[in-house]
């Protein structure tokens, strides 16, 4: 993994933040507007909480959704890193199994959020760059139209995120054209 790009290069700068005391219902309608998937839960400038749009639909769908608030269905806030970690450290906090964002924060409060995809960006692992790279040579010898329809696998062997699960894993192969690992490889 490349140690020398940080977190605060690789992070989305723009997040939805909410407050515990919001209601769920006028969360929701701020989530449909900003077209986003998830809020972090914020008192003041500290992240207390995140909130995933799937984490409303109970909520929403109970008679008092006007008065119930955020504070009530929001799940513990994600992994905290500093502006200055390496996307090395931040692909280690995503690598928990509910932590599918990281805050960034300083002593100010949040900065951003960094997610799998972010990382991916950065270019953390060669096997993610071994990939696209192998993409579009294979994309270029395949006739416009024609799938690629390989089942045999193709083995990679640096830490990388599977495509069928969005888990890390160090053993990933190529099956039916992703990277995916042994756990969806078995499916």
């Amino acid at each position: 993994m490349k140690d020398t790009v940080t977190v605060r290069e690789a992070m989305t700068r723009t997040f939805v933040g909410v407050s515990e005391s919001d209601s769920v219902s006028e969360t929701a309608r701020l989530l449909a507007d900003e077209d986003a998937d998830s809020a972090l839960v914020l008192r003041g400038e500290e992240p207390v909480g995140q909130l995933r749009a799937s984490d409303l639909l109970g909520a929403l769908a109970g008679d008092d959704a006007e008065t119930t608030q955020v504070g009530d269905v929001m799940a513990d806030p994600p992994p905290s890193l500093a502006p200055d970690a390496t996307v090395s450290e931040a692909a280690l906090a995503l690598s928990g199994d509910h932590d599918w964002r990281a805050v960034i924060a300083d002593g100010d409060g949040a900065l951003g959020t960094v997610d799998a995809r972010d990382v991916l960006a950065a270019g953390v692992g060669r096997t993610a760059e071994r990939g696209v790279e192998r993409r579009v040579e294979r994309a270029a010898d395949t006739p416009a139209g024609a799938e690629d329809r390989s089942t045999e696998p193709e083995e990679f062997d640096d830490q990388s995120i599977c495509e069928g699960c969005g888990s890390l894993s160090r053993t990933l192969s190529r099956f039916n054209g992703q990277l995916l690992c042994a756990d969806c490889r078995e499916v």
